[in-house]
């Protein structure tokens, strides 16, 4: 993708054959539209570039293969379902800028085993393989191997742990 791309708009690889996505050096990319890469069948990883600021909904759903997400610091809302049925996803890398977060982003991604965070964010932050809004110290999403942390959860979320292969879940105590 030509550093000058600003936005990749609606479904505009919808369903495509791409099996790798490379953005240029200085990319200038700043969004990226709903279903952008939806159902691209091929994908195994993506990683978006620094100054990144939105991932609507459905972007990569449906991506079948993809294995490997990384979503840079500088993101600060993501929409419902970004990375729904993306079924051999393993791991993903969430922004520490993420402000707004949809519903369902990991919905049906059975092999999701490590969800990870450059640091704390101000919103959000994942610990333990765990989602957690700051705020309110609510769980909102969870994968097959989440710790809840001691102490930093109050509440989950209704459809933390939805469509979620859990093979251990630990809970701490009160």
């Amino acid at each position: 993708v030509p550093a000058s791309v600003t936005e990749i708009k609606q479904a505009a690889f919808y369903e495509s054959n791409l099996r790798e996505v490379t953005f240029a050096e200085g990319s200038r990319l700043r969004a990226l539209g709903k279903q952008a890469f939806y159902g691209c069948r091929f994908l195994t990883y993506i990683d978006l570039p620094e100054g990144t600021l939105t991932v609507e909904d459905d972007a990569f759903k449906g991506c079948k293969v993809m294995e490997y997400a990384r979503i840079p610091n500088t993101v600060t809302a993501m929409g419902n379902s970004v990375f729904e049925s993306c079924e051999k996803l393993e791991s993903v890398v969430l922004p520490t800028g993420l402000e707004k977060l949809g519903n369902t982003v990991f919905n049906c991604c059975y092999a999701l085993t490590t969800l990870e965070m450059d640091g704390e964010g101000r919103h959000f932050t994942v610990e333990g393989n765990c989602l957690i809004e700051l705020e309110t110290k609510e769980l909102w999403y969870g994968i097959a191997t989440s710790v809840i942390p001691e102490g930093a959860v109050v509440s989950i979320r209704r459809s933390a742990f939805k469509y979620v292969n859990v093979r251990e879940l630990a809970i701490p105590e009160g």
